[in-house]
C-alpha cells in the first residue's frame, strides 16, 4: 500500500474533499481521487474519523455547523467510489468525542465519555456497516499510549466483534507514537490475532525516530539500520517481518518542513526508497499540515511531493 492522508472526517462529517467542509459533492470526490491515482499514484487514502460521530451519525463540522449530509452517508459513499478507482480506504478512530479530545486509549479509565464495551460496540457497529466494502481497512485507533496489556486485551475483543459481524476487512493495530515495533514480537507470542492484521507505526525524523534525535544523519546507510535492526533505540522493521513474516505498515510518515530543509527532504526520499526495498507499506501525512507540505496549488507536488510520488511509482510498479 502506498498512501496519503486527505479525507478530514475529523474536521467534517462530509469529508472536505476539494476542499469542502460543508457540502457532499461526488465529483469533488472523483476529482480528489482520480489525482490521488492517476498523478500521485496513491493506492490507498486515510482518514480519521471521531467515534460519536459515526455513533451518533451526525451531519457536522468540528466548527460546529451543519453539513449537507451525514457522517455515514459520506463514509460509505467515499468507500463505494474508492473502490471504483481501486483504492483503499483506511478509517482510523482519531478519538471518542471532540468534547474530550485526544486521549491516550478511547475507553476508562482513560475516557469519561466511552467504556470498554462502547469501544468494542463501535467497531461491530463499524464492521456491519462496512463489510461490505472489502477495500475499508480498519484501524482501531490512533497511537495508543498507557497500559499495554489493557490495549492488546481490549484490541482482541474489538477484532472478535468485527470479525463475529462477517467482516473479513483487514485490521491495523498500533502502539504509540514513532517507536520500536518490539511490541508486535509481544502480541504474536502472546497469541493475539494475525488473520488479516496489519502492524502500524509511524515514522517522523524531527519527532524522534531515529535515535529521538531531530538532526540525526539522513544518508541511506544509517536509516536501513535505524529502520531495520532491533538494538537499542532502533525500530526493528525488517527484524519483525524477517522473524515473524507479518506486515508492518508505516501509516503516516512525514517531512518536518521538507520542502525547504534538505535533511529532511533527503531522510524523506531516502526512508521511502529502504520502506520500498523492504515492501513495507506507508502513507504520507499530510495534505493540511503546514509543517509537513508536499503540494502548492491545487495539489501540485512540490519536491516533497515529487519524491513521493517517484516512490510510489517505484513502490507499486
Amino acid at each position: 500500500m502506498r498512501g496519503v492522508w486527505l479525507a478530514e472526517y475529523a474536521d467534517s462529517c462530509v469529508g472536505a474533499w476539494d476542499g469542502d467542509y460543508y457540502n457532499w459533492d461526488e465529483a469533488n470526490v472523483r476529482a480528489d481521487m482520480q489525482n490521488l491515482r492517476d498523478v500521485w499514484h496513491v493506492n490507498v487514502i486515510n482518514t480519521f474519523i471521531w467515534g460519536n460521530w459515526w455513533r451518533q451519525d451526525l451531519a457536522v463540522t468540528l466548527g460546529g455547523y451543519e453539513t449537507s449530509d451525514h457522517y455515514r452517508f459520506a463514509i460509505k459513499e467515499a468507500a463505494r467510489i474508492a473502490q471504483q478507482y481501486g483504492l483503499y480506504f483506511q478509517i482510523r478512530l482519531w478519538a471518542t468525542d471532540p468534547s474530550e479530545g485526544r486521549i491516550e486509549q478511547p475507553y476508562s479509565p482513560y475516557s469519561t465519555v466511552w467504556t470498554r464495551q462502547d469501544f468494542i460496540n463501535f467497531w461491530a457497529s463499524v464492521a456491519t456497516e462496512l463489510k461490505g466494502y472489502p477495500n475499508v481497512i480498519f484501524q482501531l485507533y490512533d497511537e495508543p499510549d498507557g497500559n499495554v496489556t489493557l490495549w492488546f486485551e481490549t484490541a482482541k475483543q474489538a477484532i472478535t466483534a468485527i470479525r463475529n459481524a462477517g467482516a473479513e476487512n483487514l485490521v491495523v493495530v498500533h502502539w504509540q507514537y514513532c517507536g520500536d515495533n518490539m511490541w508486535i514480537a509481544d502480541w504474536i507470542d502472546g497469541g493475539y490475532p494475525t488473520h488479516n492484521i496489519v502492524f502500524s507505526n509511524h515514522i517522523y525524523r524531527f519527532h524522534g525516530t531515529f535515535d529521538y534525535n531531530p538532526d540525526s544523519p539522513v544518508d541511506i546507510n544509517y536509516i536501513r539500520t535505524q529502520l531495520g535492526d532491533n538494538i537499542g533505540n532502533h525500530r526493528a522493521y525488517k527484524y519483525i517481518t524477517d522473524t515473524y513474516n507479518v506486515p508492518i505498515w508505516a501509516s503516516a510518515i512525514g517531512a518536518y518542513d521538507g520542502a525547504t530543509d534538505n535533511n529532511e527532504y533527503t531522510y524523506f526520499k531516502n526512508t521511502l526508497q529502504v520502506l520500498n526495498e523492504w515492501n513495507i507499506s506507508y502513507a504520507a501525512y499530510q495534505w493540511f499540515r503546514s509543517d509537513m507540505p508536499w503540494f502548492v496549488g491545487d495539489h501540485q507536488p512540490n519536491r516533497v511531493g515529487q519524491a513521493l510520488i517517484d516512490a510510489n511509482i517505484a513502490g507499486i510498479g
